[in-house]
């Protein structure tokens, strides 16, 4: 597991921040993150083999700096404040040696917790990069309306 603070250039990233959080991007409805547990909104960017969305030119520099030879899904997620917070522990992709990477939008006190107890903090311009194999599940925040996070599931450029 890597985790990285920084990935993109304040001036790269405070952009797609901006976009994100703001009032005019397009959010979906889905009534259960994982299974029967709670419902978020989601936006795809790049689904069933095929680039979903007109926004995907704002994910660029994050797919820029990991390099996939192939990407597999790439959704934002948006969480919003609320009592029941937790998914159910889950793999993003199954039977597959790829990699998932959830590149975080904003800074709360929710967190990626895997399996194994390691959890990651959501800190805004933060990226944690496992195999997708790695069963974690998402923490929702308490302390703000919103969390936001980019997951991507990819092949590695070996």
């Amino acid at each position: 597991m890597i985790v990285k603070d920084n990935v993109l250039k304040k001036e790269i990233f405070k952009p797609i921040q901006k976009l994100l959080m703001g009032n005019e991007f397009p959010w979906f409805y889905e009534n259960k993150q994982v299974e029967k547990d709670s419902s978020f909104l989601f936006h795809y960017f790049h689904y069933k083999h095929i680039i979903n969305s007109d926004y995907f030119k704002i994910i660029e520099p994050i797919l820029n700096y990991l390099d996939p030879v192939s990407l597999i899904l790439v959704r934002a997620n948006l969480l919003l404040n609320r009592t029941k917070s937790n998914s159910n522990y889950h793999t993003d992709v199954k039977n597959l040696k790829s990699k998932t990477a959830i590149f975080y939008i904003n800074t709360n006190n929710g967190y990626t917790e895997f399996y194994d107890g390691t959890k990651v903090d959501c800190v805004e311009n933060r990226i944690v990069i496992f195999t997708s194999e790695l069963a974690h599940k998402a923490v929702a925040q308490t302390d703000t309306d919103q969390r936001i996070v980019i997951n991507i599931n990819y092949f590695e450029n070996n």
